[in-house]
């Protein structure tokens, strides 16, 4: 069985298998839907058509991994592929499957190469300031039911699913916080198959590293408010609004948006109505984007990898930072730049900026 053909029983489970050393057993790994998934493509699509199945574990060397690494085009695929690696020989040293772990090595080695490599090699795209406003603009007008979505990842680089899983108990609006504890989406096990619920269940965050605060600008938490009126308002008024407490983001009946392929349609017609080519970006790209501009004014990776609920330094900077786009320079980190997004927003209409103080009655103008 040590053999790597007999491959998804042995590299994928020492990949999401973790050693208990307490207690001496293994146990799976918390990890979320999408990187069980992006493990097993790793290793069904990459390595195993990259070492030649006749290679036993035990005789696999750095220079097998660096090769199968030094083959993947894609950074988000390597990432994977290092956390892969990695995990997998670690867990087969730690049970004596191994005598000695290669992948220290050679995943060292290849990130040295890639560092070297990202100088001259231009990244995921991010969108610049001037893109942005209109985005939330138009969002704002075309595509109503995901504009209070679209507006809290771009302005806190929280996860869609970080979002979509939000409630307003994860509101702290005294300290102008997030509270980041849960996720939308499936697990790795096929729960809520059955009572169709599989991609908008309340799930874990996708790491330890993902549970934190994020801090949120004040016309954000405005706009959290507004909906929150409004959503009362409707639930005691109108017999199609059918309101699932507690979540923030609901749809225009009152239920919780699920991450479907509803939202990527509505962002890519919103980035058609922007002359923007759909084709070229993704929803995630607000969070590239959002991770960019801290990078300008923050040089210490470490803060920037937690506001992002990164696990690593790593992924935020080989992933995530786009040194290329020059998206706003601000002394001031993040004040200005959401200053002109709200300038921006509501240039256009005067009449729904918020007096607080009256906001039981604001929401009403909202459609």
């Amino acid at each position: 069985y040590l053999q790597l053909f007999d491959k998804y029983d042995v590299f994928f489970l020492l990949s999401i298998l973790q050693h208990n050393k307490k207690t001496d057993c293994l146990s799976v790994k918390k990890i979320a839907y999408s990187t069980f998934v992006n493990y097993r493509n790793v290793i069904y699509n990459h390595l195993l058509k990259s070492i030649s199945p006749r290679i036993y574990i035990t005789n696999i060397e750095s220079s097998d991994l660096i090769k199968f690494m030094d083959s993947i085009a894609s950074n988000p695929l390597r990432c994977n592929a290092y956390a892969v690696i990695s995990s997998s020989f670690k867990t087969a040293k730690e049970f004596n499957i191994i005598a000695q772990n290669p992948a220290p090595y050679a995943v060292q080695t290849i990130r040295s190469k890639m560092r070297q490599k990202k100088r001259t090699e231009t990244k995921r795209k991010t969108f610049s300031l001037q893109q942005l406003q209109n985005i939330l603009l138009t969002c704002k007008k075309e595509e109503p039911n995901y504009y209070l979505l679209m507006l809290i990842c771009s302005t806190t680089g929280i996860r869609i699913s970080e979002a979509l899983g939000l409630q307003f108990e994860n509101v702290d609006f005294s300290n102008r916080q997030l509270h980041i504890i849960w996720q939308k989406g499936r697990t790795i096990y096929g729960d809520g198959w059955e009572s169709q619920m599989a991609t908008s269940q309340l799930i874990q965050t996708k790491t330890y590293s993902s549970v934190r605060n994020v801090e949120i600008p004040q016309f954000v938490l405005d706009e959290i408010i507004l909906a929150k009126n409004k959503y009362d308002y409707l639930n005691q008024n109108d017999v199609n609004f059918h309101y699932t407490p507690d979540f923030v983001v609901v749809n225009s009946n009152g239920r919780p948006l699920s991450r479907d392929s509803k939202i990527s349609h509505a962002f890519k017609h919103v980035l058609e109505l922007c002359d923007i080519n759909p084709d070229d970006y993704c929803w995630h790209d607000l969070r590239h984007t959002y991770a960019t501009l801290l990078k300008k004014n923050i040089n210490n990776l470490k803060v920037i990898s937690k506001l992002l609920g990164h696990s690593t330094v790593d992924m935020t900077e080989d992933v995530y930072i786009d040194d290329q786009r020059d998206i706003i320079d601000t002394s001031s980190i993040m004040t200005k730049y959401v200053d002109s997004l709200y300038d921006k927003i509501h240039m256009s209409d005067k009449s729904e900026e918020l007096d607080m103080s009256k906001i039981s009655d604001a929401f009403l103008k909202i459609r």
